[in-house]
């Protein structure tokens, strides 16, 4: 969790699930049984920042029963630079494109 990094968007964590579950079903294949614990809070982090209710990480039962791996500074910062880059993508949808003239005024 870098301190460089001020955003994140849902495509990066759709990314970043498509290669957990990628690298997951490759270790499966190594045959430890110890190797898929590696990805417990990792998986857990990825299923809240996919989740439309992020509230509930703040609710203690809901936490312990679905996000116990989760650290419990970790996510709401992590939560933070979602929403922050969910504001930004808005902030982009809304602003006209300029061409032209225009363009090199911004």
């Amino acid at each position: 969790m870098s301190e460089s990094v001020k955003t994140i968007n849902k495509v990066a964590v759709q990314d970043l699930d498509t290669d957990m579950t990628f690298l997951q079903k490759f270790m499966q294949g190594l045959g430890d049984p110890t190797l898929p614990q590696i990805f417990e809070e990792l998986g857990q982090t990825i299923d809240l920042l996919q989740n439309d209710n992020p509230d509930e990480f703040y609710d203690i039962g809901m936490r312990m029963r679905r996000y116990a791996n989760v650290d419990p500074i970790t996510g709401p910062v992590l939560l933070e630079k979602l929403m922050a880059g969910e504001t930004e993508k808005e902030r982009a949808a809304s602003t006209p494109v300029r061409t032209g003239l225009a363009a090199r005024f911004r």
